[in-house]
């Protein structure tokens, strides 16, 4: 293989991309730093993020940041909710990346192109009709939302997903630029198994899985162990809205025998905390809402909970569950989506998604487990961190580097 030419050639697209924000920002910055730590690469995001970069941070050495203005910023058209309003104005930004990677690419800048963030296959862009390597992370369809589950949601919220259940068909059987996209694709990283498996089935791709977050890793210095007369504090943390899952958890909680001492904090904010709050107050569970937590904060409360509940029916691989593995807070997670898939019994207990009275039942006995096996507990936090190290940012990084390598001939990781 032949050395790599710099300056680099290699252009990455990410929407969402910002060391100042969290959620999908961090995803994408954290993703592509750890990506210019072996190759230096030039990076397109949207003009709004420009503020949030400073040229002479040492973190931006080999990075080399592009901002596009999409044409189309309507306000009103963001402000609906979202996925609706956001793909409405999102694909003519898509078309200006385009506009600008085609005058680059007839210059004879580019030797790659990496697309990262905003994988959904609704929307594949257009810049993978450039002639050169095309790789695309994070790709997925919509996660099917059981109908079943539909009582717990907004009349918003069951529109949105009846009409995300839909889209699956549409993608999968109609979608002609998706399936475009993926004919012209060097390469494809699937976002969890159920993607890959549907790529294969409809689009015939083999593809692997990299996930579209990843770890920060930590040395376990000190075990959280729980002393006999301490209480067990469960920790939620999220928006507080329908989809999240924090109704089901606090129904849980109420379920559990009066001889259980716990506490109960719930992290976040949203349209549904007040009715949260009654609802918890209604079925005598002991819950601390704290509100928004500032980011830096959040470790914190990992580290001193004693177990973090995700029950969410509308996430990936969220980054809440891969902070409380690297703080060492084992997990009690919903057996679906991405995260589900990624848990194992090495850190965490997970509960089959069956209907809602079940999912109640068998949140409450995981959490009762837990208390009454603080051995098992412990256990638990052990097996983190090298659970943990496989999941890292930096593990993913390379996932993708290997697909660089394969589609230019090069060598990057031995060399760096």
């Amino acid at each position: 293989m032949k050395e790599l030419v710099k300056p680099s050639r290699i252009f990455i697209t990410a929407y969402n991309c910002s060391p100042g924000k969290g959620s999908e920002h961090s995803c994408g910055w954290n993703l592509i730093y750890n990506i210019s730590k072996y190759v230096p690469v030039n990076v397109i995001t949207d003009e709004q993020f420009r503020a949030d970069f400073d040229q002479n941070n040492p973190l931006l050495k080999n990075i080399r940041m592009i901002f596009v203005k999409n044409p189309l910023n309507i306000k009103w058209l963001n402000s609906v909710e979202f996925p609706v309003g956001f793909y409405l104005t999102y694909r003519f930004w898509e078309k200006e990346v385009y506009k600008y990677l085609k005058e680059q690419y007839q210059l004879g800048n580019i030797d790659l192109i990496n697309r990262v963030t905003i994988g959904s296959v609704k929307e594949p862009g257009y810049s993978w009709k450039i002639d050169v390597p095309y790789i695309w992370n994070e790709a997925h369809v919509p996660s099917h939302v059981p109908y079943r589950f539909f009582s717990l949601f907004s009349i918003k919220t069951k529109l949105i997903f009846l009409l995300l259940n839909i889209s699956r068909l549409k993608i999968l059987y109609i979608q002609g630029r998706s399936k475009n996209a993926f004919k012209r694709a060097f390469h494809v990283f699937a976002s969890n198994e159920e993607t890959k498996q549907l790529f294969k089935k409809h689009f015939n791709k083999d593809c692997d899985i990299c996930y579209e977050t990843g770890s920060v890793e930590k040395s376990l210095s000190k075990i959280n162990e729980r002393s006999p007369n301490e209480p067990f504090k469960i920790f939620w943390a999220g928006r507080i809205v329908d989809f999240k899952g924090l109704e089901l958890v606090i129904r849980a909680i109420s379920k559990l025998p009066p001889s259980i001492n716990y506490e109960f904090t719930v992290a976040g904010e949203g349209n549904q905390k007040e009715k949260m709050m009654s609802l918890a107050e209604q079925l005598h569970v002991k819950a601390k809402f704290v509100g928004q937590v500032p980011y830096y904060e959040m470790p914190q409360l990992f580290s001193r909970s004693h177990c973090y509940i995700l029950a969410s029916f509308k996430d990936g691989m969220t980054n809440a569950i891969l902070e409380s593995l690297s703080n060492f807070c084992p997990v009690i997670c919903l057996d679906h989506l991405t995260y589900g898939e990624a848990i194992d019994e090495r850190v965490g207990l997970k509960v089959k998604v069956t209907n809602i009275k079940q999912v109640i039942e068998d949140l409450a006995l995981k959490i009762q487990y837990l208390y009454d096996n603080e051995e098992f507990r412990i256990q638990l936090i052990k097996n983190m961190q090298l659970f943990v190290k496989n999941l890292s940012w930096d593990e993913n990084a390379r996932k993708v580097i290997g697909a660089y390598e394969k589609a230019l001939g090069v060598k990057i990781l031995e060399s760096a």
